[in-house]
């Protein structure tokens, strides 16, 4: 069952009826037609126009014998008809009987399950009223019903955003409470300073979640409300939601899904901001991949997307057009001026749903990447032209440090961790203890050298598996992502007379 919440047909906390329901909006509607078969009696009567006949007098002497069962029989007819509609909306409003009597009936326990929905969505607004306020609204008026009925009442809160509290073993606050006032206004104070967070939980988790909280006692009597607004794209549109709503209805004594949104408007949200691959250090320049998702059911024209780095705004990003229910992305270049923590910011113009019109990327970034460059030639000239490839003189920033060493700077272990990658130009032979150092490192190439057979370094080929240089592993950079520094942002150099190639195949 999926009812639309309106507070305004709320029962008053404090008025303590005998007989309550627990939807009163069904029952202000579905009232007025209990007066349908009452209409249709006088319609028809109207419609009899007396005729005089002589011929029909006899029949009007047994229509005179017989008018009181006849009438007796109508009445009867018209109070079946009325009570049956009168029933119908009654059964539909939920009752609840409050009293002595009612109690000889079952007084049983009651277990209220509440999965109220505090994720991002339920920041939708319109006019001066929030889905999130809708929800409060919703659990203070099930809470103040559910505090008068009769039989033990016993209660459960579970958030949307608490279901990953769950998977790591945290036992939820409010988990089968006996209900009364005091611990209904905990839920209420509780929910009131509750935010809408910014999670973006849907029922797949949810229900999983509610399928297996622990129950006491297995007689009692399960009444599970779903408060939330039930956007299409995580209930209509999931099957797996779907299937696990039907088990919760088939575990449960009764289940009710309470819509806190009345109906759905446009919605554009910001999903990404991120960076492409690639160097990442003060000065260099970087693509960043920014993305747009329309929600809504109509083309979006001219979507102005304002970006802000280190509150500096930057020129906006402009997406054309979004269709309904589509991802757009576009890249933009930005330049991290200094070494050290930097932040950009990505806003879409104000919407229903705020929470998601912002977008944040954070990273700290160094002066330049180190990276060693062992040169085992003769001479030590076979690094001039690795390392003029990998630093050019000039205004450019590359964002590489490289540091020319002997062949015998290998053997100091501990210096090796701190580059980004390491370089191995003619090179003839490597130790095992060698070996073994670079292999935990960063990114290791290897030339081939011109002077040495082919063939495995002392027993060992050279890192990556071949002579060419080429990476063998990545490392965890400053943001997360595995560095990339040797391929393929390291261009191709070459000498003429001999191969002295850093290739990035």
């Amino acid at each position: 069952m999926s009812l639309w919440f309106n507070s305004n047909k709320l029962t008053p906390p404090g008025s303590n009826p005998k007989l309550t329901f627990l939807f009163q909006s069904l029952l202000t509607i579905g009232l007025p037609l209990v007066a349908i078969p009452l209409l249709i009696h006088l319609i028809n009567m109207r419609r009899h126009q007396p005729v005089r006949w002589a011929a029909m007098d006899f029949l009007l002497e047994s229509q005179k014998r017989n008018k009181k069962w006849i009438l007796l029989r109508q009445f009867l007819l018209l109070a079946l008809r009325t009570t049956a509609i009168l029933l119908a909306v009654v059964m539909l409003a939920g009752p609840v009987l409050m009293s002595q009597w009612g109690s000889l009936l079952g007084s049983g326990v009651t277990h209220h399950v509440l999965l109220v929905d505090d994720s991002y969505s339920m920041s939708d607004q319109w006019e001066d009223v929030s889905a999130w306020n809708q929800a409060k609204r919703a659990v203070s008026a099930i809470l103040d019903q559910a505090t008068s009925a009769v039989g033990t009442q016993k209660l459960t809160l579970l958030r949307f955003s608490q279901t990953a509290q769950l998977s790591a073993g945290v036992e939820v606050p409010i988990s089968n409470r006996s209900l009364d006032r005091k611990v209904a206004e905990e839920v209420d104070a509780l929910l009131e300073n509750q935010p809408v967070t910014e999670t973006a939980v849907g029922p797949i988790e949810v229900f999983q979640a509610a399928l297996s909280l622990p129950r006491a006692d297995s007689e009692e009597a399960l009444v599970v409300y779903v408060v939330s607004d039930f956007r299409a794209r995580q209930w209509s549109e999931n099957p797996q939601a779907r299937q696990l709503l039907s088990e919760l209805r088939t575990n449960s004594a009764d289940l009710h899904l309470i819509q806190c949104v009345e109906q759905s408007r446009p919605n554009l949200a910001i999903t990404r901001l991120e960076p492409e691959s690639g160097i990442r250090s003060a000065g260099v320049e970087m693509w960043m991949q920014l993305s747009v998702m329309n929600y809504g059911d109509q083309l979006v024209d001219s979507v102005p997307v304002e970006v802000f780095q280190d509150g500096q705004k930057l020129p906006a990003v402009t997406f054309d057009k979004v269709g309904p229910r589509e991802e757009v992305t576009r890249r933009f270049r930005v330049a991290l001026p200094t070494a050290g923590a930097h932040e950009l910011v990505a806003q879409l113009p104000g919407d229903p749903v705020a929470a998601d019109n912002r977008r944040f990327f954070a990273c700290d970034v160094p002066n330049s990447f180190p990276l060693l460059v062992i040169d085992g030639s003769p001479q030590g000239e076979e690094s001039f032209y690795l390392s003029t490839a990998l630093n050019p003189t000039g205004t450019s920033k590359p964002g590489w440090s490289p540091q020319v060493e002997p062949v015998n700077f290998l053997r100091q272990h501990a210096e090796l961790p701190k580059f980004a990658a390491i370089f191995l130009l003619d090179v003839p032979r490597l130790d095992d203890a060698d070996v073994t150092a670079l292999e935990p490192g960063g990114d290791v190439g290897a030339v081939e050298p011109h002077r040495a057979a082919r063939g495995p370094l002392h027993g060992r080929t050279a890192p990556g598996g071949r002579q060419n240089a080429v990476p063998v592993r990545g490392t965890p950079s400053v943001d997360g992502s595995a560095r990339q520094l040797v391929s393929p942002n390291i261009p191709q150099t070459t000498r003429s007379g001999g191969t002295r190639a850093v290739t990035n195949a």
